[in-house]
């Protein structure tokens, strides 16, 4: 059995100063997470990035997937 990883990047507009997300970005990540779950992957991480000089920022979502 071989263990596969995939690693990606889901921009969303909470910005670093409000501290709260959105019902939009919520939405955007379930269907992400359910998307890639019937694709065969499982969430392994995930991590809130912020910045800041940035005004956009993102989760950094890691998954794996096992392979026969």
């Amino acid at each position: 059995m071989i263990r596969k990883y995939f690693t990606e990047i889901l921009p969303v507009s909470t910005k670093w100063w409000s501290g709260k997300a959105k019902e939009e970005d919520i939405l955007a990540l379930d269907e992400l997470l359910n998307s890639r779950y019937a694709e065969g992957w499982e969430m392994v991480s995930s991590n809130y990035v912020m910045t800041y000089g940035q005004v956009q920022s993102q989760y950094v979502i890691t998954y794996k997937r096992r392979e026969y």
